[in-house]
């Protein structure tokens, strides 16, 4: 489900609600897991982590994909209360960005931004990562780096002046 109850949507309202750092975990049924959008997903406000490791059968490379369809969506998910964690999601079709860091200190490791889940295929979203922020982490040693290929514009975008500070390392 992309909406209600147990969806990713719900829980990040959720998680908007609750004071403090919150964990968003998957257990998808289907195969492949997907999410698709038809409407954009909240934007998140406070500290989260978004494991789609946690989904039954990961094995090192992202199962879960957000998709987006229709006209209804620009942005995939929007990050706006910083010191969050973003691991093992398969970002794919979205006309501005996957993934937007709008406040610092993020850590995005381990995720597919414009490619689908085989790694194999282009599944383009206009912008792999916007970064509109500082101090953030895209990246890293093995098995932290993201694979960021096959969008049309930008893999990562650094946006603006306030996107100094990051760290982009170790990526494909």
């Amino acid at each position: 489900e992309t909406t209600g109850p147990g969806s990713l949507a719900q829980a990040i309202i959720n998680a908007n609600f609750h004071p403090g750092p919150d964990s968003v975990t998957f257990n998808i049924s289907g195969n492949p897991p997907f999410l698709i959008l038809g409407t954009s997903l909240p934007v998140s406000i406070g500290p989260i982590t978004i494991d789609a490791t946690t989904q039954p059968g990961f094995a090192g490379a992202p199962l879960v994909e957000i998709r987006r369809i229709g006209t209804g969506v620009s942005d995939g998910l929007i990050l706006a209360g910083g010191s969050s964690t973003v691991k093992g999601l398969v970002f794919t079709n979205f006309l501005g960005a996957g993934l937007v860091l709008q406040s610092a200190g993020n850590t995005v490791q381990g995720n597919y931004f414009g490619t689908t889940p085989s790694g194999t295929a282009v599944l383009a979203n206009t912008v792999g990562i916007r970064v509109e922020s500082s101090g953030n982490l895209i990246g890293g040693g093995l098995g932290a780096r993201n694979i960021i290929s096959g969008n049309t514009d930008s893999g990562v975008l650094l946006f603006g002046t306030a996107a100094s500070g990051n760290t982009i390392q170790g990526n494909f």
